[in-house]
């Protein structure tokens, strides 16, 4: 479980919640949690200068901008191992082009700019896409939707599937019935294993075991 922090310190005055904590609780989750730090590119370089206490120091693994759609993004950018973006898709193909080497990965299906967002991640491999909370029915459906219908299974087998990272949004829903949701979407069972496990663990760096506790835990 990817555990993100919202940094929003220029629009709000805090963060949500701080680096500190989910570096606290990062080593006490038993390999559960992995920890991405959250980052306000308004502060500009004053933020860029603390990116590598919170990723290296720190042990957090990603970036979280929020707002993603500023210019200051540049400075973290030039320093970011990881980072999740939410804005209109392909206004981010300038930073997606100019930064190979950073994964970028589109929360929420770039929702409702879903066809962008395949755009971006059919064209680009530094792009992923998570399908969490996505606005489009129940939840024992929405997935199902989105990655059968709004996307035709063909695409998302032969085109997309390597570059699928699922995800949950908890406590929004949950992630053992968001994985339960993905049985039947897509159809092909290798394709949902890979969603559901390997593209996130070679991302991340997860083991197989790691994955198969976490799978007891999530979705029995």
């Amino acid at each position: 479980m990817v555990l993100p922090v919202s940094d929003c310190t220029t629009r709000a005055s805090c963060k949500l919640p701080s680096n500190e904590i989910i570096s606290w609780l990062v080593p006490r989750s038993g390999g559960g949690f992995l920890g991405f730090a959250g980052v306000d590119p308004n502060l500009g370089e004053r933020e860029a200068s603390e990116l590598e206490r919170d990723v290296r120091g720190l042990g957090l693994r990603g970036l979280r901008p929020s707002p993603s759609n500023t210019v200051s993004m540049l400075s973290a950018f030039s320093y970011a191992t990881g980072c999740e973006l939410t804005k209109y898709n392909l206004a981010l193909e300038k930073w997606v082009a100019e930064f190979p080497k950073l994964t970028f990965i589109l929360a929420h299906f770039g929702w409702p700019w879903v066809w962008e967002a395949v755009t971006l991640a059919m064209k680009y491999p530094n792009v992923r896409l998570d399908p969490s909370n996505i606005y489009t029915g129940t939840l024992d459906k929405r997935l199902k939707y989105l990655l059968t219908e709004t996307v035709p299974c063909r695409v998302m087998e032969k085109l997309l599937a390597e570059r699928m990272l699922f995800g949950s949004n908890h406590p929004a829903h949950g992630a053992g019935e968001d994985s339960q949701g993905c049985r039947g979407a897509p159809p092909d069972p290798e394709v949902r294993s890979v969603m559901l496990f390997e593209n996130a663990a070679a991302l991340l760096g997860i083991s197989r075991c790691l994955h198969l506790n976490l799978l007891g835990r999530v979705a029995p």
